[in-house]
């Protein structure tokens, strides 16, 4: 019999049980998080989600197709799902993976055994605790993004947009995106000159906008970072444009339109004269989870993590917007 070792990797979940289980199984669903690192694509995903049924995800990276394969050898909805598991590239043999999952009062705990060859374990065990790791936090940020989230376009060349319905008025709204103390609490904080031709200063602080700690990469971001603009319209409680905030030859401008809708203000984000559809992702995927915080800090809700969404909503706007590699 061969020697095997085992890989366990427990996290918890702030979703049902059935949920977790489902998203491993929907295809759907699991090409924004499985079998995938970031910057990477998964273009095959194909899935018999039976007993006895294969699998079969690849992942595109900078470096080459990655290819990931297997058999279902248990389901049992929600508790448990044991498949085997391999990279033939790498490596013939396949693995076992074992997925248990334990309703919790609120939420679930998976717990992850992966057992190898006790052969492969010195080359790939380390860098397999990491994979599942890094996998199962794009997980728990896919899980948690709002049905409102990942909406964007792109409605003409270099321009983006997304739309939300925010909790009114107008004039509250008006008061989040041109008063320093709240835009601090979304976005960032900073003087406006209140009239066309106007300064814009934003001081972004993102560490300080959810419990999250800020990713590897992003550290600069933590803030305070000083970017200034130009306001090129100023509307009260109706329409917002200023010329993005940055240092490049090629100024970007976005623009902010409110239309109440009784209690509610739908409003419209439109970010236009980006430079590569690299930085339409990020601008989306920032903008969204900036808009997410927005919500709840309108609703008096305890704002979700701000880059967990971010990483999540990434994912999303690279397949929507058919960018392969990471923009950030």
């Amino acid at each position: 019999m061969t020697d095997t070792r085992n890989l366990t990797i427990t996290r918890t979940f702030d979703a049902a049980p059935e949920r977790v289980f489902d998203a491993w199984l929907d295809p759907q669903m699991a090409r924004l998080w499985l079998f995938t690192v970031p910057g990477g694509e998964i273009v095959v995903a194909e899935n018999e989600p039976r007993v006895g049924g294969a699998f079969a995800f690849v992942d595109r990276r900078t470096d080459g197709d990655i290819r990931h394969v297997g058999e279902y050898l248990e389901i049992d909805r929600p508790r448990r799902l044991v498949f085997t598991f391999a990279v033939p590239q790498f490596s013939p043999s396949f693995d076992r993976v074992t997925v248990d999952i334990a309703r919790l009062d609120r939420g679930c705990e998976l717990t992850l055994i992966h057992e190898m060859d006790a052969a492969l374990y010195d080359e790939w065990g380390e860098a397999s605790i990491g994979g599942w790791t890094t996998m199962l936090g794009a997980l728990a940020a896919q899980l948690r993004r709002r049905p409102d989230e990942g909406n964007g376009m792109i409605v003409a060349p270099n321009t983006v947009r997304i739309e939300r319905i925010l909790p009114g008025p107008a004039e509250r709204i008006w008061d989040f995106l041109t008063d320093s103390t709240k835009r601090r609490q979304w976005l960032a904080e900073g003087m406006m000159e209140p009239h066309k031709g106007g300064r814009v200063d934003h001081i972004f602080r993102n560490g300080e906008l959810s419990h999250e700690p800020t990713p590897a990469g992003f550290g600069d971001s933590d803030g305070p970072r000083v970017r200034v603009g130009t306001v090129t319209e100023f509307e009260p409680h109706s329409r917002l444009s200023y010329l993005w905030p940055g240092g490049d030859e090629q100024t970007s401008e976005v623009t902010f339109e409110l239309f109440p809708q009784g209690d509610a203000v739908k409003l419209i984000l439109t970010h236009r004269r980006l430079a590569a559809p690299g930085e339409m992702v990020l601008v989306a995927s920032g903008w969204d989870a900036h808009l997410g915080v927005l919500i709840d800090v309108l609703s008096s809700d305890v704002p979700r993590g701000f880059w967990s969404t971010f990483q999540a909503l990434e994912t999303v706007y690279r397949q929507k917007f058919g960018v392969k590699e990471q923009s950030s």
